[in-house]
């Protein structure tokens, strides 16, 4: 075997050219260990967002459920005259919902109505249309939400929090809770988008939340003809009905949610 020189050996053991890296270096992967690989979409991975199944034929849900990594439980709901038999007239969670993959997905399917669709509500103006179609994709996890200040919250005309701009993506802090645990014969929580999200016809109107079995107070700011309000475009009992109401700014943002829900 050849011997190297006492000389140059020590030079070499003096460089650091021995068997591991040096103090202070990385060793590139592979040489000495196996190679570490992040996933920063693996948390992500374990969840979906619910798709928007409403107005579908069973069937046509149940399989749009199964192809999000999803299952469907079929239950009856509430007749519709915008629904025909057969097809969603609910589901639960609302979509835009994140779950994890394979949690159940509860559709309400319509037995049909004998009702009219379409109450010829007065229209609202074009700019808080635009926004309150906006807002109701949102509901609908169909896009982002037409804010870019803080939100109040207010549950049959009275305040009950304030949603910040930093948390206006989190679907979340659109639930609220007032003082007792409950509203119009229904307790804690209630969320704004649930509603929107699970009405398979929304009507957009000028006309504030009016309904024989809801009795909200005033909308403070609604009088200034910057409210419009989204609500089911068919007559409901008592039990089903519901309205959200928007505050618009005058540079198309919504400022403060009203949701109105009737007595049963």
């Amino acid at each position: 075997m050849r011997t190297l020189p006492a000389g140059l050996a020590l030079l070499l053991l003096l460089a650091g050219c021995g068997d591991g890296p040096r103090s202070g270096a990385e060793a590139a992967p592979g040489a000495g260990e196996e190679p570490t690989s992040s996933s920063p979409t693996a948390s992500a991975e374990r969840e979906m967002l619910v798709p928007d199944v409403v107005a579908m034929p069973v069937a046509a849900a149940q399989a749009a459920l199964e192809r999000a990594g999803l299952t469907a439980r079929r239950v009856e709901g509430a007749g519709s005259a915008c629904v025909p038999a057969g097809e969603v007239v609910g589901q639960r969670p609302a979509a835009g919902r994140s779950v994890p993959i394979g949690s159940r997905v509860t559709v309400e399917v319509s037995s049909g109505g004998s009702g009219v669709c379409g109450l010829g509500l007065p229209p609202a103006p074009a700019e808080l249309d635009r926004v309150a179609r906006l807002f109701l994709r949102f509901a609908r996890g169909e896009g982002p939400p037409p804010v870019d200040t803080p939100v109040d919250l207010y549950l049959g005309g009275r305040f009950v929090e304030t949603v910040p701009t930093t948390d206006t993506l989190d679907r979340a802090a659109w639930e609220v809770c007032p003082e007792g645990g409950s509203y119009a014969g229904a307790t804690c929580p209630f969320s704004v988008f649930e509603p929107l999200a699970g009405s398979p016809r929304v009507a957009v109107t000028s006309r504030d939340p009016q309904h024989p079995c809801a009795h909200p107070s005033p909308l403070p700011g609604a009088a200034e003809g910057r409210s419009v309000t989204l609500q089911p475009d068919e007559a409901l009992a008592c039990p089903s009905w519901f309205a959200v109401q928007l505050l618009v700014n005058d540079v198309g943002q919504v400022t403060a949610v009203n949701l109105v829900h009737s007595e049963p």
